[in-house]
C-alpha cells in the first residue's frame, strides 16, 4: 500500500513549491517516493493509544496526552534541572 504515502505527496506537491520552492519540493517529492524511504513505512508498526501512552508516560512523567483523531499526540516539559550549568 505505497500510494497511502506517495499519493499525499504528490498531491501536496504544488503547494509545496509554493512553500518551499522549487527545488526543495523536487527534493522532498523524491524522498517520499524513495524506495528505501517506502520499505521504512510499510515496515512500522505502530503502539495503540494504551501502549503509547503506558511506554511514553513511563519515559517523560507528567506527559499531557491529546488525541488527534487520526494519531495521539504527547507534550512534555522537562522539568528544572535545580542546578546552574557551569
Amino acid at each position: 500500500m505505497p500510494w497511502a504515502y506517495t499519493w499525499p505527496a504528490l498531491w501536496s506537491f504544488p503547494g509545496e513549491i509554493r512553500r518551499v520552492g522549487l527545488r526543495d519540493a523536487w527534493f522532498q517529492l523524491r524522498f517520499w517516493h524513495s524506495r528505501p524511504w517506502l520499505a521504512h513505512l510499510l515496515s512500522d508498526r505502530y503502539l495503540s493509544r494504551e501502549q503509547f501512552r503506558e511506554l511514553y508516560g513511563s519515559v517523560f512523567p507528567g506527559a499531557r496526552f491529546d488525541d488527534l483523531g487520526f494519531a495521539l499526540a504527547m507534550a512534555w516539559t522537562a522539568p528544572p534541572s535545580g542546578g546552574d550549568v557551569p
